[in-house]
C-alpha cells in the first residue's frame, strides 16, 4: 500500500511543509508508519485565522438554505470518500 501524502492546506493553497515541523503518524495497532504529516506554526495558524475572518461576512449573508445545502453537499462527498480519507 502506497503511503498517504498529506499537505497543509490553508484556504485554496497547499502547502508541502508548515512552520511547525511535521507529525509522523504510524498505526497505533501495527506500530507501522502511515504518513508524515505537515504542521502549521504560528505564522499558519495566523493566516488560516485571518482567510477565515476574510470570508465570514459573506458566510454571514449567504442564505440560510444555500449554506445548509452546502454543508449537507460536504458531508455527502465525506461519505463518498471514507475509505480515502480514513
Amino acid at each position: 500500500m502506497a503511503t498517504p501524502y498529506a499537505k497543509l492546506r490553508i484556504g485554496f493553497e497547499e502547502r508541502e511543509q508548515g512552520s511547525g515541523g511535521v507529525y509522523e503518524h504510524h498505526n497505533p495497532a501495527t506500530g507501522e508508519f502511515q504518513a508524515s504529516i505537515p504542521l502549521a506554526g504560528p505564522e499558519e495558524v495566523n493566516l488560516a485565522v485571518a482567510k477565515a475572518k476574510s470570508v465570514q461576512r459573506a458566510w454571514k449573508n449567504t442564505n440560510p438554505s444555500v449554506r445548509r445545502n452546502m454543508l449537507l453537499k460536504f458531508a455527502q462527498l465525506i461519505d463518498e470518500n471514507a475509505q480515502e480519507l480514513a
